[in-house]
Formats: structure tokens, sequence, C-alpha cells
């Protein structure tokens, strides 16, 4: 994400943290800091970043940049590794397993699944949507 800003942004602790891959989290945000203060910009929460991606990758599920099952795992993945933990991401994280599942189950058992699937690929999309609209704490 560092690297994207630098497009529009710049500041040392940008650059720094643009170019980190080695460093522990305590630091980073530390550096995330730094690089906002630098930029005049207030930081934000670590639930509000969340918010933020989450609703970065389900812009790209809505825009079909992305299928739902990967951008439901990719914010399981990026997103519920760490606490604390909120309660929408956790319906993305279900509904990619769920997906992964079926799409197992249907390696030995062709066309058996795909029902389920399809039906799983719309729980994503309508989760996607409710978090673009803005409501989180609907997605459940």
């Amino acid at each position: 994400m560092a690297t994207d800003a630098l497009g529009a942004f710049d500041s040392p602790a940008l650059r720094e943290l643009a170019g980190e891959n080695s460093r522990t989290r305590v630091e980073l945000d530390s550096l995330a800091t730094r690089a906002f203060r630098e930029l005049g910009l207030s930081s934000i929460t670590v639930a509000d970043a969340r918010l933020t991606v989450a609703r970065s990758w389900a812009h790209k599920i809505l825009s079909e940049a992305v299928s739902p099952y990967e951008g439901a795992r990719a914010i399981s993945r990026e997103l519920c590794r760490e606490p604390p933990h909120d309660e929408y991401l956790f319906t993305f994280m279900r509904l990619a397993s769920e997906h992964e599942d079926f799409r197992f189950a249907q390696e030995t058992a062709p066309g058996r699944y795909a029902a389920q699937i399809v039906s799983i690929e719309q729980a994503i999309q309508e989760a996607a949507r409710a978090l673009v609209q803005g409501a989180a704490e609907e997605v459940r």
C-alpha cells in the first residue's frame, strides 16, 4: 500500500515504508504513524484500516476484477490473521472456506456441487455489496 501511495504522496517515512518487508509490526506501525504525520494526515485505527482494505477487496469483487472466492480468500488471509477480529470479516472467511470445501468435493464428483458453489459466490457478492454500502455491521 505504501508503494501505491508514493504515486500521490511523498515523505521520507513513506519512502522507507514502501521499501520495507522485514520489520516487526510494531516498527511498521511506528513508521506508518510517522509517515502520516509527515504528510499532515491523521492516522487511522487498525479497525478503520481493515475496513478500508476490506472495502477495496469488496469493490474488486463487485467489479469482477477478482472472483468472489478470490476476494473473500484475500480478505480472510490478509485481515483475519491477527486480533482484533471484526465480525463482518469472518463472513468472508467462512464463505471462502465453504467454497474451498465444495470445490474440493466437486473434484471427486464433477458437477454435483455446482449449485452450492454458485450460491456461495452469490453470498460473497451480497456481503461485498453490504460492505461497500457501509453496512459492515450488517455483513453477518
